[in-house]
């Protein structure tokens, strides 16, 4: 979706939509919105979707009765006032990257989520790492997380 949002568009996310159709009402229905995944560790050497996708797509996604959307913003360091374009779905916002070995600081994660909390109120934001960490070597991920 975020590498093809005009596809995404006009019928991707209504078929997404579908797949959940008949599920029952206690089910939590999520979507990860993906902007590329690194084969190697702290490199920016891979293709990536253009981070200004996730407005494009925001407001049909908070539409569609989603109750959850992933979107990365550790490596992206997104414009987050783009939070305010959901206006029911909960984001589960990125807060640390999967595939560098730096670790992230307290300091620097409450500054992001202080930031993020200006667009999004705390009950519809849910912190999490970017998307898997299988890049990263197990000690680091413990420190990570």
């Amino acid at each position: 979706m975020m590498r093809y949002p005009d596809a995404a568009l006009k019928y991707g996310l209504d078929n997404l939509a579908r797949c959940f159709e008949g599920l029952p009402a206690d089910v939590t229905k999520v979507i990860h919105l993906c902007c590329g995944y690194p084969d190697k560790l702290d490199t920016d050497e891979y293709p990536k979707a253009p981070k200004t996708n996730y407005n494009i797509l925001a407001p049909k996604i908070d539409s569609l009765g989603f109750h959850e959307v992933s979107i990365e913003d550790a490596e992206a360091k997104n414009d987050l006032s783009l939070l305010s374009l959901f206006k029911k779905t909960k984001v589960i916002l990125g807060t640390v990257t999967v595939a560098r070995s730096k670790i992230e600081t307290k300091d620097d994660i409450r500054a992001r989520v202080s930031e993020a909390l200006k667009y999004i109120p705390s009950a519809r934001l849910i912190l999490a790492p970017d998307c898997g960490l299988g890049m990263l070597p197990v000690s680091i991920i413990k420190e990570k997380l």
